[in-house]
């Protein structure tokens, strides 16, 4: 990897030091009036930390800083003669964030497009006192595949809670519990 040093002086006791700054974090991009991206050199540019081809192209009107932009958004307005509304977002269709082809891009919803990338499928259960079928979200899973969810419904859940043995057991339980409490404040 590519390093810079720069001398910089401390201003705590007047001493002068060089730092040494990684080129992967600072990122120093020279922009030449004459490598404007077109579509025939579509390669040229360079995929940022989040995984998108950024270009230059500083006479996009929402170009950043150096003249950079999304390769998407300036495919987008070359072809429709402006940029796309500030209010939606342009969504890759095969979800290749590289694959900037018109074809692939599409305008999306805020809401829309965070559905399309939230999805998760659902798992099938089944209720421990019915015993019927019912589908818990994934994010409900812990990290051995078992659920919070093993009831269908709250009455299923109240009805696990309701069984004799249930409730001795809890009973049990909060003795041992109550009884380790007092032993350790002694």
């Amino acid at each position: 990897m590519k390093a810079i040093s720069l001398p910089v002086t401390a201003r705590e006791g007047g001493r002068t030091s060089s730092y040494c700054l990684e080129a992967a974090i600072v990122e120093l991009h020279i922009v030449q009036e004459d490598a404007v991206w077109t579509p025939e050199n579509w390669c040229d540019g360079y995929v940022d930390s989040r995984g998108r081809f950024r270009v230059v192209r500083p006479d996009y009107p929402r170009a950043y800083k150096g003249g950079y932009a999304l390769r998407a958004h300036v495919v987008w307005w070359l072809h429709h003669g402006e940029p796309h509304p500030a209010e939606r977002y342009l969504h890759h269709k095969n979800g290749d964030k590289l694959d900037d082809r018109l074809e692939n891009l599409e305008l999306v919803e805020p809401g829309a497009h965070c559905k399309m990338h939230n999805v998760k499928p659902m798992a099938e259960r089944t209720c421990r006192i019915c015993g019927r079928k019912f589908l818990i979200r994934r994010w409900a899973l812990n990290e051995s595949g078992r659920s919070r969810g093993i009831y269908c419904s709250r009455e299923c859940f109240y009805e696990s809670n309701r069984t004799p043995e249930r409730r001795a057991a809890q009973a049990k339980v909060c003795r041992a519990n109550f009884a380790n409490r007092w032993r350790r404040d002694a």
